[in-house]
């Protein structure tokens, strides 16, 4: 029996579903367990299911009995931390913070797995059946559909910066810097005519100020349990320049314009040596 705990953010959420789906290929007793959204607040939640319709099925009782006393509670995380302490006989993987890539034959029976997940080497022999889950329901609100019509319609380059919590929190990545950025739009301007560019962050008003000379929508609208429409406003865009956040890294994945150009950082995690996250094609800086 395997268990992927679930985790985070919509991206991260992501990342860790494709990982279960991976694993559940070769593995049917494995569960997908969201029950760390009933003790912890993580940005909007388990947004899965209400953006995606996807259905987690329950982790059955004898599992639920041999890791309940894993969950992440305070004392659990000390108990770990200060004395390594194993609580219970299920075996628990946290995720190497190199992100190194391991097949599915390596991972032993009743084991509880927590980590992002993000190596695409998880992603590719299942990107067809990922693809069909992660599809959008189609914008219908005023705002969004006029701004997808704009993106259809033109030579559309997305920009994602991410700030705010990045800022905050030492271990989440590291801000990207400003020359990257320019160095991307540079790198746009002359392999892309009359590029229209649409920026997405969670500290707007940072770009505006920033990017001032550059002609582009800012889209400020999408918040609270809307944000995932940048998400999917990225993904129409015909080209993509993304933070090293895996919130835009999938908007630029399910971009499905075959010629597309995807610009990411090339250092994707500051603490980690290795971007397992470089798609075919794609231009790191």
């Amino acid at each position: 029996m395997k268990i992927v705990k679930a985790f985070g953010g919509l991206g991260n959420q992501m990342f860790q579903y494709a990982f279960y789906l991976y694993l559940k290929e070769n593995n049917p007793d494995t569960y997908f367990d969201i029950k760390d959204y009933d003790i912890h607040e993580y940005h909007c939640g388990f947004e899965l299911t209400n953006i995606f319709g996807v259905q987690t099925d329950d982790v059955p009782q004898d599992a639920i009995k041999k890791i309940s006393i894993q969950q992440e509670s305070i004392i659990v995380r000390l108990l770990r931390k200060y004395f390594g302490a194993r609580l219970c006989k299920t075996d628990e993987i946290f995720e190497n913070k190199e992100y190194t890539f391991v097949p599915f034959r390596c991972f032993q029976s009743d084991t509880v797995l927590r980590g992002n997940w993000q190596d695409i080497n998880y992603l590719i022999p299942i990107e067809k059946k990922i693809r069909s889950v992660f599809t959008f329901h189609e914008l219908n609100d005023k705002k969004n559909a006029e701004t997808a019509k704009k993106i259809m319609d033109s030579n559309s380059v997305s920009i994602h910066i991410r700030r705010g919590d990045y800022l905050q929190t030492s271990n989440l990545g590291g801000v990207i810097g400003e020359d990257y950025y320019k160095k991307a739009i540079d790198y746009i301007e002359k392999r892309v005519q009359n590029p229209v560019y649409i920026v997405f962050s969670d500290e707007i008003e940072w770009c505006r100020h920033t990017l001032k000379n550059l002609k582009a929508v800012f889209v400020d609208w999408n918040t609270g349990t809307d944000s995932y429409k940048d998400m999917q406003l990225m993904s129409l865009c015909k080209h993509n320049i993304i933070a090293n956040s895996s919130f835009s890294w999938w908007g630029a994945w399910l971009n499905p314009n075959e010629n597309k150009i995807v610009i990411m950082p090339e250092v994707w995690d500051a603490e980690c040596a290795y971007n397992k996250l470089v798609w075919d094609r794609w231009q790191t800086m």
